[in-house]
């Protein structure tokens, strides 16, 4: 996640700023207080612009992409659509629909073929995650194209043998 490196770095300024002795209390306006709390407070919009992601962003980011997507864009995409609210999922189907046929073309032309002991587990639990919001929602995906992120390793290394 490219705002990975800078939570890290945010937090390394906090770590730094919490070594500094406060000589003047917040509540008098201290200078050295309100250094200590910059940090702090992008730290905090970084969190909420990680947190708060939705379909469209997601979609956005899918259309910049080949139609063969490479296996760690599959994965952030993934980790992205598992964490869009289910409001968001149920008001924007269609551009849910289209972000998994993207995937799924991706994933069943070559990207199972990079399928790993590190990796596989995000895929399997993707397909569990599509299962439950294919039927709690009622999307009418077919069970084929939720099943090519159901592959492990073991089954790839079958098929390719």
């Amino acid at each position: 996640m490219q705002n990975l490196g800078v939570l890290q770095q945010e937090l390394t300024l906090i770590k730094i700023h919490q070594q500094v002795k406060c000589s003047e209390p917040m509540e008098r306006g201290g200078v050295l207080n309100h250094i200590l709390m910059a940090p702090i407070f992008l730290l905090m919009a970084h969190l909420i612009e990680v947190i708060t992601i939705n379909l469209l962003e997601i979609e956005r980011k899918v259309s910049s992409l080949p139609t063969i997507i490479d296996i760690s864009d599959e994965i952030n995409i993934i980790k992205n659509l598992m964490r869009v609210s289910y409001d968001d999922l149920n008001e924007n189907m269609d551009i849910f629909k289209s972000i998994i046929s993207s995937l799924e073309m991706s994933h069943a032309d070559i990207g199972f073929m990079e399928l790993n002991c590190e990796n596989e587990k995000i895929f399997v639990d993707f397909y569990l995650w599509l299962k439950k919001i294919n039927s709690d929602l009622n999307f009418g995906i077919g069970e084929n194209t939720m099943d090519v992120f159901s592959l492990t390793v073991e089954d790839v290394k079958r098929l390719m043998s």
